[in-house]
């Protein structure tokens, strides 16, 4: 399965999930107006993934800004995490935060609290 690589813009988020090193990341803004566009392969790539998921999987997270509908499909990275869980899997979520973004720390609680796989608060220094 080949890595999957998106470059960031200004409006969405940079994506590197690569299967070989069990380590996945989505760094950035996410505000873009057709998020589904966007997330749609994501989503399709972490769903064949999840077919036949490496023994290690670390998604880290660390977004500036998600709009209402990114944090919806963000949310469905998520269930998708958790399929994977619930298959055996041994996924681990690191959501990464400015220390001083109480919006974006409050965004990873909620997601935190909604599922029972390794899901961790990180905060990441203020330059």
């Amino acid at each position: 399965m080949e890595p999957l690589h998106i470059l960031e813009t200004e409006e969405s988020p940079m994506v590197h999930f690569d299967k070989t090193k069990g380590i996945f990341r989505l760094c950035g803004k996410s505000y873009m107006e057709d998020v589904q566009t966007f997330y749609n392969p994501v989503l399709a790539w972490l769903q064949n993934y999840a077919q036949t998921p490496s023994d290690t999987m670390v998604v880290f997270v660390k977004m500036e800004y998600i709009n209402t509908a990114s944090s919806k499909m963000i949310l469905d990275l998520f269930e998708c995490i958790n399929t994977i869980y619930k298959k055996n899997g041994n996924p681990t979520v690191v959501w990464q935060y400015m220390e001083d973004d109480e919006d974006i720390e409050d965004q990873g609680n909620e997601f935190k609290d909604m599922f029972e796989y390794g899901f961790k608060l990180e905060p990441v220094p203020s330059d």
